[in-house]
This record gives structure tokens, sequence and C-alpha cells, in this order.
């Protein structure tokens, strides 16, 4: 008799301690939004309702793929500075750029840049927040890509743009229909190849084929982090030790894995020819020679970052 008495008010104490912690959740949930749609900053700001609420409305345009269209929507609907999200705007206007991007401006990068940082332990200057550390990084890498350097890259170029000319004549008098589309992004990873890895991918080559998927795996990174990147945790939920032996268990492939250890075999060997005095026209080579911030040579992971960099950031328009 005397237990189920005991039980009885741990029960009730419970179920109690149950309802006080849903109704503050909810009292706290309210005055969020309250606060959110009245009393915030930028509550004067337009934009849709819901966006006022929560990030989530951006988010789901972003998944849907959808984005670049909704943005240009909104602008023609809302004006030139928009609220996308309770605590984010989109601003359309040419005299903000250089205040928000412009050399020297003090506007600080979001954490959402993030979900950028290479998964090698190497700092690179697209993701770096920190201002001192980004300038470094920029200043280091802009001689290889001064008008002068690129002039000197303008050989190689060409002669992937008359391959790509040739191999076009070929499916032309074959009567084959292309996407032009295919054979452009063919050109611009060719060319990044040579002048990154000193050597093209061998897409042209090969008639626009996807040689090793650094086409496919370019847009699947730039898809997943812009979705991701607005989330707790970031690329840590999909790319971590659990999900990736799940992924080797189901047989699926790590594209990103397997194109970062190719160049990283083709980082080592260019750095062993640094030694032996063998020089390369190309950017690689200008990555290889550069020095760290302590003034020492840079490091292996330092290199690699700029070759991936190269790849990854500067070909994902295409």
């Amino acid at each position: 008799m005397s237990n189920q008495l005991t039980i009885l008010p741990m029960k009730v104490w419970a179920y109690s301690m149950v309802q006080n912690i849903l109704l503050i959740s909810l009292c706290s949930l309210l005055c969020l939004i309250v606060y959110r749609i009245a009393f915030h900053p930028l509550r004067n700001i337009p934009g849709p309702f819901l966006a006022k609420l929560t990030g989530h409305w951006r988010n789901d345009r972003t998944w849907r793929g959808t984005w670049h269209d909704d943005i240009l929507q909104l602008h023609e609907r809302y004006g030139r500075v928009v609220r996308i999200a309770p605590n984010e705007v989109s601003v359309v206007d040419q005299n903000c750029i250089k205040t928000l991007y412009g050399h020297g401006q003090n506007a600080m990068k979001t954490n959402w840049y993030a979900v950028w940082d290479p998964p090698i332990p190497a700092p690179a200057f697209f993701p770096a927040r920190d201002r001192k550390l980004h300038s470094f990084l920029r200043k280091r890498v802009s001689a290889a890509y001064s008008m002068t350097s690129i002039l000197k890259y303008e050989e190689p170029i060409q002669g992937l743009l008359g391959l790509m000319i040739e191999r076009l004549r070929l499916q032309a008098k074959a009567g084959n229909a292309i996407n032009l589309g295919d054979w452009t992004g063919a050109l611009a990873f060719d060319v990044v190849g040579v002048l990154g890895f000193g050597a093209p991918f061998e897409h042209l080559q090969n008639d626009a084929a996807d040689v090793m998927e650094i086409r496919s795996s370019v847009l699947e990174l730039f898809f997943w982090g812009q979705c991701m990147g607005h989330y707790w945790g970031q690329m840590k939920l999909l790319r971590n030790a659990l999900t990736l032996k799940l992924m080797a268990l189901a047989g699926i492939k790590d594209k990103i894995a397997g194109f970062q250890k190719w160049s990283a075999e083709r980082v080592t060997a260019r750095m062993a020819e640094k030694k032996d005095g063998v020089q390369h026209p190309d950017m690689l080579a200008h990555f290889v020679n550069m020095k760290a911030q302590n003034g020492e040579p840079a490091s292996f992971p330092e290199v690699l970052v700029e070759a991936l960099n190269l790849v990854w950031v500067h070909s994902s328009p295409i």
C-alpha cells in the first residue's frame, strides 16, 4: 500500500513537470513570434509573412532548386531590400556591393560560410571568416590570378579551345546532336585541369564525358552545401563517420573523397618535382611555392586546398 502511495505522487509530479515544460515552450514560442513580427529590428522591411517567422521559408525554396527565380520575384514585388528570414535580408543595389564586398570593408561573413570549410587541415580563403587570415590567404594567391599570369596560360587554353572545335566538327560531320552545355563544361574543367594540375582531365578527348565524375561531384557538392549552410551542424549532418560508413556498406561511391585522393597524388608528385628543380607554367607551381603565415614553405594540405579550390570554386558556374 505504501509503495502505491509513493508511486502515485511521483506520477503526478512527472505529469505536472511535462505540462510545465510544454507550457513554457509554448509561451516562449509565442513570445518569439510576437517579437519577430512586431519588435524585431527588421520588422519594417517587406517580405513574405512566413519569412518573418522562420528561416525554413528560405530553406524550402533552396531545396526545391527554385531560389534563383524566387529571389527575383521577391525583389520585383517588394523592392530592393527584402526580408527573407528572421535575421536576413536580400539587397539588390549596386551601391551596396562595394560596401559589403569591397576590399578593406568591415562586413563580416556569417557562419553560413563554414559549410565550405575544406575537409582537410588547412584554411581556404573563400570561407575564411577571420579578416587577417582571409587577407593573408587572398594575397598569397593573388599573383596566380593576375593578368600577367593569365596571359601566360593563353597558349594551353587556346589549344584546348582548338581541340573542342575539332571535336565539334567531327560531331557535325557525323550528324550527331550535341548538348553545348556539356561541351562548354568539358572545356572549362579541362582548362582548370591544365591550370591546376598541369594536364587536362580529358573531358574533351572523351567527347565531353564526365571523366572521374568531376562535374557531377562539383554540382552535388554545391547543391548540398547551399542547402545545408543554414542548419546547425551543416555538412557534418551528412558527412560524418557514421554516414560515410553506411555509404560504404551500401556500396555508394564517395565521389568527393575519390577526387580528393586523386588530387592529393598529383600535388605530392608536383612537390617532389619541385625538390628536383622541375618547373611548370601553371597555377599549381605558384601554390607549391607559397609561404605559410610563419614564413615557412606552405604545407602539403595548404597546397592541396588551393588546388581543390581552383576546381570546386572556379568551375562551379558550370
